[in-house]
């Protein structure tokens, strides 16, 4: 979580010193067939073949990548001895709910879905469907989201009672279907039904029938695999979190944690040798001063980001209640960096944030005068093959006004994270993997988790396995530097 007392102006970027360190949870599957599994010359590895490659209800790509579990550390013990997945959805900008297209069936090859007489449909298409026909008819001013992306809008309606009707309808629909359909079209019942009993939040059930759709398929089918995986680390956050309420006494009084303040160094005197063995190496966060100063040649404040990108247009971001996207943060609206920086100046922006801006991609010429410290010397991404995924995508800007918030969230990819503030004021609180079932994460369309819990509004009635969440904090000012990988 971020909050941020001036306008802000930062630079970052994911760094993974070592294969065998895992990433960090900030408030900033393939099932193992014998003798095969994916190994990576690059990081983060590519499926040549896209796994989904149809439309989905957002109308975007969605890709699919795996890496040998073993080779890039523990993400999770859901899946003894598979693969582990990452899925990446990137959504365009700024739909209306009527522009998700009625069901659209996923794509497949004749090879892997040969004879296979209907398509895998899932929940949140099928709710789709049942939303552009009847849906808004039934739930008409029960209704309402302050979101246009259609992921969030889908998943808002899932919430009304109409919708959980309909998809408790559709489960007995499929049923019958599944007692009448042929053995080559099984498998996709099965997907369909597992994945209504999903959106409804019967997770063992759905588990169980994606189980017989791996047993029944006579093809591999990533899509399947990765539904399974989503839904077995969903039943994980839940079993943690019976077994942490039985910690939990009905008359105790609940109350956050104090924060423990992450240490700070000075560059002078920590070596890249030091940094790695004493923080990299054992997941420690830090702070570094006398350290950014040494990072660019001339001062870089909101006047220089104006006269080098001024004219770069980019996708700004604001924070959405009950958003089911990374951080909550949705994109809004297209301009001009120099726009966007009068917009923060002249206190006009209405909480929009550039966030997360790839100055290698989008603006090289601001990378080029940026000098990465040599504790980051040795980044894996930018060890691999040129044009490998994500290798070219950071160093990356931040620029916000006062008050933005990003919600808890956990970095792309399992990576390690490092920014340097040059303007204003920033303050992270993030938390040990440990802690991740005691702030109530959800899995919708990725395996990136987002969170049900606010660190501004902790409602520990609500949430209170939070109360046993230890949170860290640094407070960023200009001419710092904090690291984090994950504990």
């Amino acid at each position: 979580m971020t909050s941020k007392e001036g306008p802000s102006l930062q630079s970052s970027s994911k760094c993974k010193e070592d294969l065998s360190e895992s990433p960090s949870l900030q408030s900033s599957s393939k099932l193992k067939e014998d003798n095969e599994l994916y190994f990576i010359t690059s990081w983060p590895p590519c499926d040549e073949n896209p796994i989904i490659q149809g439309d989905d209800p957002a109308g975007s790509y969605s890709k699919v990548f795996y890496h040998d579990q073993k080779q890039c550390g523990s993400e999770d013990n859901l899946i003894n001895n598979a693969a582990a997945s990452v899925m990446r959805l990137e959504n365009k900008t700024a739909y209306e709910i009527e522009s998700v297209p009625a069901i659209k069936k996923f794509k497949r090859s004749s090879t892997a879905w040969e004879d296979e007489d209907i398509n895998m449909q899932y929940a949140i298409s099928i709710l789709a469907t049942w939303w552009k026909k009847q849906g808004q008819k039934s739930v008409k001013g029960k209704f309402s989201s302050t979101s246009s992306n259609p992921w969030t809008v889908l998943y808002s309606v899932l919430r009304t009672k109409e919708a959980k009707c309909f998809l408790k309808e559709k489960v007995v629909e499929l049923k019958n279907g599944l007692a009448r359909c042929s053995p080559v079209a099984r498998t996709s019942c099965y997907v369909a039904l597992a994945s209504c009993y999903e959106a409804l939040e019967e997770y063992n059930t759905a588990e169980e029938l994606l189980k017989k759709a791996v047993i029944s398929s006579s093809h591999k089918h990533n899509d399947i695999l990765w539904l399974l995986a989503k839904v077995r680390r969903q039943l994980n956050i839940k079993h943690q979190q019976q077994v942490l309420a039985r910690q939990l006494k009905a008359e105790q009084n609940l109350k956050l944690r104090k924060p423990r303040y992450v240490e700070r160094r000075s560059a002078a005197d920590l070596t890249v040798e030091e940094f790695h063995q004493k923080y990299a190496r054992t997941r420690t966060p830090v702070v570094i001063r006398d350290v950014v100063n040494k990072m660019i040649q001339e001062e870089w404040n909101l006047n220089f980001i104006c006269k080098v990108a001024g004219k770069k247009r980019v996708t700004l971001r604001k924070l959405v209640p009950n958003s089911i996207e990374w951080a909550r943060l949705e994109a809004d609206l297209d301009m001009t960096v120099e726009e966007f920086i009068d917009s923060v100046v002249n206190m006009e922006s209405e909480k929009r944030y550039l966030f997360d801006w790839s100055l290698p991609l989008h603006c090289p010429e601001l990378a080029d005068q940026l000098i990465v410290p040599d504790y980051f010397r040795e980044d894996f991404l930018k060890q691999t093959t040129p044009g490998s995924l994500y290798r070219d995508s950071w160093p990356s800007l931040f620029v916000a006004p006062a008050g933005i918030t990003s919600e808890l969230h956990v970095d792309a990819f399992g990576s390690n994270f490092w920014m340097a503030l040059f303007v204003g004021q920033k303050r992270w609180t993030f938390f040990q993997e440990e802690d991740t079932a005691k702030l109530y994460p959800r899995y919708f369309h990725s395996l990136d988790p987002v969170f049900d819990v606010d660190l501004s509004d902790p409602r520990l009635d609500k949430f209170p396995l939070l109360s046993l969440a230890q949170p860290m904090e640094c407070i960023l000012q200009p001419g710092l530097l904090t690291y984090r990988t994950h504990p």
